[in-house]
């Protein structure tokens, strides 16, 4: 870190020395600070490299705002960008822009093609929060087939299948599946214990709720919380 901060104060017009400082901030959780020193890059060459690492340090220090104006002034440059188009999608995903992300996801999908998992997981959220629930249920049961074993395409696909009423008790089973491979994440739990909910499985529904109510600074700690209160 010393020898970052160091070749920054003695190359102050060298984007490259910034960038490296930002790096090693980034690495020791810093991430405001990171994002200042890029951002000191990006005002001396605004290129891919910078535009793309103080994006991606905006969106850890919260400030998704300012990471989708980065993003978006990249792609004004170069339209065709995959990575840019995929972390400006992740911003507006985060944002809740879903037909923004939407646009931009299904531009990366005819760039890149069928077999990114994760790509068609974002698809399938995109999709389901921008009302097209035919589709979100096809990517979601697209990821799901590219990744079986992963419990995040599990959850999504479970979680569709629910919001769209469309494979009854299947939704739980995947969702079942997903909390089984990662029961430590609280996402996974809040999305069983609102399906068990869903069913009428109230006990379970508490305990998975409940799970995922304790979970400190989990963003959707208050979701499980007023779940909870409804049963």
């Amino acid at each position: 870190m010393r020898r970052a901060e160091m070749l920054s104060s003695a190359n102050p017009g060298v984007p490259d020395a910034w960038i490296i400082r930002g790096d090693a901030l980034g690495v020791a959780g810093q991430t405001g600070e990171a994002a200042r020193a890029y951002e000191m890059a990006a005002n001396i060459r605004f290129d891919r490299n910078v535009a793309l690492r103080l994006g991606g340090a905006l969106v850890r220090a919260g400030n998704g705002a300012r990471a989708r104006q980065v993003v978006q002034l990249f792609l004004t440059q170069n339209p065709d960008d995959v990575d840019a188009r995929r972390l400006c999608a992740n911003v507006m995903l985060d944002m809740q822009d879903w037909r923004g992300a939407l646009r931009l996801l299904q531009a990366v999908w005819a760039q890149v093609g069928d077999n990114d998992a994760i790509l068609m997981s974002d698809l399938a959220r995109a999709a389901l929060e921008s009302g097209d629930r035919t589709r979100a249920l096809a990517y979601a049961a697209h990821a799901y087939r590219l990744m079986p074993g992963n419990p995040m395409m599990a959850d999504i696909y479970g979680w569709i299948l629910m919001r769209t009423g469309a494979a009854g008790p299947k939704a739980v089973d995947m969702l079942e599946k997903a909390v089984a491979m990662a029961p430590g994440i609280p996402l996974l739990q809040l999305h069983l214990g609102q399906a068990y909910a869903a069913a009428g499985r109230k006990g379970e529904a508490k305990l998975a709720l409940g799970r995922a109510a304790a979970i400190q600074g989990f963003v959707g700690q208050k979701d499980a919380r007023e779940a909870l209160a409804r049963l």
